[in-house]
């Protein structure tokens, strides 16, 4: 039995403080963001229909500014320049260079919303910004599609100028002459908001995808059976975190897979017990592990070790995640402060 146990007291190397943890910088494949553009009327090419009313004159100088345009992708203070040239020409001119940038947003969208499917399971934290962090491609294309956004709204902001509270008509009649002037960040920010909750969709799908919120009857035994026994020692029962019960599935199934048994994990960005609970955005202060045989019981064989109880009975923990993969069980004790702390200093006895 002990030979299948590794021994956790957390007296010493395996008991960490809140602020022990790593500050590292951290959402289904096919899942693509859904999007929020408004059909312009524009065909594949981001041609606009109503081009048919422009003058052929005028169209050809039209297309000739959204082909330098296109040819600056990688360019966005010339982008950004093309998109005042087309300002200062006229209403036809924004619509073309505006039916460019929504087709080309559309299309960088989609794009993004699969990379970002398939980095999250690569990311070191499990959040939005750490998915992001974790590739320089999704970096960079984020950056593109927030810069697209500012275009757009900046085009969008000479068609349809919006009205200044505070100002008579005429005022807003010469406001409308003047679109540079216009405040540009609203949209901006309202596109970023957008993107970051598309971000915490996938990462969500993804979660119950791979069993986050669920437990199978092995595991919530387990949670009962150490409830049980702190209920009879006077403790008070651990609340469920099912964060925590995502992180100790994942160490087992590595365990599993990788074929080792310790707490320490060779798994790039799952280390240690700090390393796993930080990674789905919650915290672990111990870690049980065993390896069952058929009909054993994972809380009995923790009970037979003096540092496995002590992490079952700890007076300091409040919240518990279980996961098991085969016969590896992985048990992991955190604490979720109830209220604010008088002092922000942390007790280093914790």
């Amino acid at each position: 039995m002990v030979n299948r146990m590794n021994d956790c007291d957390l007296s010493n190397s395996q008991r960490l403080a809140p602020r022990a943890l790593p500050l590292k910088p951290l959402l289904l494949v096919g899942i693509v963001f859904v999007s929020a553009t408004i059909a312009t009327g524009q065909d594949q090419t981001g041609n606009s229909k109503s081009e048919k009313t422009v003058p052929p004159s005028v169209r050809r100088k039209t297309a000739k500014l959204a082909q330098r345009f296109r040819r600056a992708s990688n360019d966005w203070k010339q982008r950004e320049q093309i998109a005042d040239e087309a300002i200062q020409q006229g209403k036809p001119f924004v619509e073309k260079i505006l039916s460019v940038v929504k087709y080309d947003k559309t299309k960088l969208l989609k794009s993004y919303g699969v990379s970002f499917s398939k980095q999250i399971d690569r990311a070191k934290r499990i959040t939005a910004k750490g998915v992001v962090a974790s590739s320089e491609k999704l970096k960079k294309t984020r950056r593109q599609l927030i810069q697209l956004a500012t275009i757009e709204t900046k085009l969008l902001t000479f068609l349809d100028p919006p009205l200044k509270l505070g100002m008579d008509e005429k005022q807003n009649e010469d406001a409308e002459t003047k679109p540079e002037a216009k405040l540009k960040s609203t949209s901006k920010t309202e596109f970023e908001k957008f993107l970051q909750t598309e971000e915490e969709g996938a990462i969500k799908k993804w979660l119950v995808s791979q069993g986050y919120g669920r437990l199978t009857p092995d595991e919530s035994a387990v949670i009962a059976a150490i409830n049980q026994l702190r209920t009879e020692a006077g403790l008070n029962k651990l609340e469920i975190d099912y964060k925590l019960c995502f992180a100790a599935r994942d160490h087992s199934n590595d365990m599993s897979k990788k074929q080792f048994f310790s707490h320490q994990s060779p798994v790039r960005g799952k280390k240690t017990l700090g390393h796993r609970a930080y990674r789905v955005g919650t915290v672990a202060f111990a870690e049980n592990i065993v390896l069952c045989k058929k009909g054993e019981s994972p809380v009995l064989m923790w009970l037979n070790s003096k540092p496995h109880k002590r992490n079952m009975l700890g007076k300091g923990f409040n919240t518990i995640g279980v996961g098991r993969v085969g016969n590896y069980y992985t048990a992991m004790f955190g604490r979720k402060r109830t209220s604010k702390p008088k002092n922000s200093k942390q007790n280093k006895n914790q």
